[in-house]
């Protein structure tokens, strides 16, 4: 990177572009920080500025043709592994109900001000790497640890919602905390998140699935009223006991703080209770799962996410009778977890033992025996040894459900005993064949 900062203020000095051209955002915020930072994006304080630089980096430099974006003045260059952006210094204004701006060319102070946040805020000059702090605030809002909307809150949240979501974001990913002023705003214009699309909110939801804190986002965006916005389904789950006096939202911020932080597993474990009304309510997993499905679609999760997340929380009670330390469960129905799941039936005990934990249920151990067995049982697995067109030229039987049957129990009698051959599995499903047959009058 450092590399890359020196070829970059090489070919801009004494150019046009010299003194017109800053790094903003992000990178300089980690700089000042301390922090490594892989993200470059360019101001450029002439009209088009963005766009020019770009096509004068790409004939100085040699780089892929620039991606262009006249509308909104900004593109985009390819070099040495990096996307770097670039836009004019710009101002916007927003037409009434609509999240995209109508773009002009603007002062530097207007640029910095239409801006997000005062962390974000601060210039870096290409050249020589002088920082500007314009707003006055961003050096010591970094230092304390805060995050202040560059502007009147009313103005920077109702221009793009989706900035609140940044707020949180930044919150859990860099540990600092909102100002009461910012905080208040996001309260007033929470309603404001259902105007953007759901990949937005999505990625950004995804991004503090993903920070050290995904707990205390979650309680965030409960506190502000943003969560409702866009899983309002959870809103049933807030201080809502069930009948053992468990708080259910308390219970599965619990679950969600001990699973693996990504985002398929905090989904899971936050979807996992949806449908809870009751510890005697043996159907929920399987409601739940509905629900999160209609969730995760809405949200336009990919179908492989949905697949996975839906099918952890169906799974989820799967080990209710395997007892504290994972023994009461038979082989046959370990063998059954391993072949159904697959790559799945490892997530699906993390996030089992992360709900023992939290309940405090006695059952600590319990994933722990089972991988132990699941180990052991898994290399005694091999193909089931037979199909369906054996059966069918075995029996002399067509296509059809009398085949599904046979291969039902084929796969019941090799679960019970994985080294079957074909021969005893025909044998044995021609006994079962004759015994349920009719006898002929």
């Amino acid at each position: 990177m450092k590399q890359l900062l020196q070829l970059l203020a090489k070919t801009v000095c004494g150019t046009v572009f010299d003194g017109k051209t800053y790094i903003v955002g992000g990178f300089v915020r980690d700089t000042v920080m301390k922090k490594s930072s892989q993200d470059i994006d360019l101001v450029v304080e002439m009209p088009e500025g963005g766009i020019k630089l770009a096509i004068f980096l790409h004939q100085k430099m040699k780089t892929c043709k620039p991606v262009v974006y006249p509308k909104f003045g900004t593109a985009m260059v390819h070099l040495w592994g990096h996307n770097i952006e670039m836009v004019m210094t710009r101002k916007e204004s927003y037409r009434q109900f609509s999240r995209k701006p109508d773009v002009l060319f603007g002062t530097l102070r207007e640029d910095i001000y239409r801006r997000d946040f005062t962390i974000n805020s601060l210039l870096m000059n290409i050249v020589n790497h002088k920082i500007i702090d314009t707003t006055g605030l961003a050096y010591q809002d970094i230092a304390d640890k805060i995050i202040r909307s560059t502007s009147n809150p009313d103005i920077i949240f109702v221009e793009d919602p989706l900035r609140m979501l940044r707020a949180i974001r930044f919150c859990v990913q860099l540990g600092f905390t909102i100002e009461p002023t910012t905080k208040q705003g996001i309260v007033r214009h929470a309603r404001q998140l259902t105007n953007i699309s759901q990949e937005r909110v999505r990625d950004e939801f995804n991004k503090m699935l993903l920070s050290p804190n995904p707990v205390l986002a979650l309680q965030m965006l409960r506190e502000f009223h943003l969560l409702d916005c866009f899983i309002p389904e959870l809103s049933l789950r807030k201080n809502h006991p069930d009948d053992s006096g468990i708080d259910v939202w308390q219970h599965t911020m619990q679950v969600v703080q001990r699973v693996p932080h990504t985002p398929v597993m905090v989904l899971a474990a936050l979807l996992r209770d949806t449908d809870k009304k009751t510890v005697s309510d043996t159907d929920y997993p399987e409601k739940s799962a509905k629900i999160a499905a209609r969730i995760l679609k809405r949200m336009t999760y990919s179908n492989k996410d949905q697949a996975i997340i839906t099918t952890l929380i169906r799974y989820q009670h799967c080990l209710r009778e395997a007892g504290a330390d994972g023994l009461k469960l038979s082989d046959k129905e370990i063998r059954r977890l391993i072949v159904e799941l697959e790559e799945l039936l490892e997530p699906l005990l993390l996030l089992i033992d992360a709900n023992n934990n939290a309940e405090g249920n006695g059952n600590n151990q319990q994933v722990a025996g089972i991988q132990k067995r699941v180990k052991i049982l898994r290399e005694e697995i091999t193909e089931l040894p037979i199909d369906g067109a054996s059966l069918m030229e075995h029996f002399q039987i067509e296509s059809g459900t009398e085949v599904g049957r046979f291969l039902a129990e084929a796969k019941e009698l090799w679960l019970e005993n994985p080294a079957i051959t074909r021969s005893q599995l025909l044998v044995l499903l021609s006994l079962k064949k004759i015994k349920t047959e009719p006898v002929p009058e």
